[in-house]
């Protein structure tokens, strides 16, 4: 996706910030399953949530939450996201209690 961006557009994402609790540890040879939902949409910003499963147990071992802001390559100055791609993620919004 980042390529379509920023081919179609010239725009591209960037982490903004990143907020991590580590929960338990992983062993470098664990199984992992990250799974990302997306948390909010600013003009030209993304807020995601990212939770980090150890496989099989489903044991969770972090939390993450990240914001992504749209830039615009030629200069890194922000960009509003493109329709499309706020369209897309705005229908998987998930809600959740802080």
């Amino acid at each position: 996706m980042q390529r379509e961006l920023a081919a179609a557009d010239g725009v591209a994402f960037a982490v903004r910030t990143v907020h991590v609790e580590y929960l338990k540890p992983a062993r470098l040879d664990d199984a992992l399953v990250v799974e990302t939902t997306t948390a909010g949409l600013g003009g030209a910003t993304i807020d995601a949530r990212q939770v980090v499963r150890r496989s099989p147990d489903g044991d969770t071992l972090a939390e993450i939450d990240v914001r992504l802001a749209c830039i615009r390559l030629a200069d890194g100055r922000p960009a509003r996201i493109p329709v499309p791609v706020r369209d897309a993620l705005a229908r998987h919004i998930v809600v959740t209690k802080a």
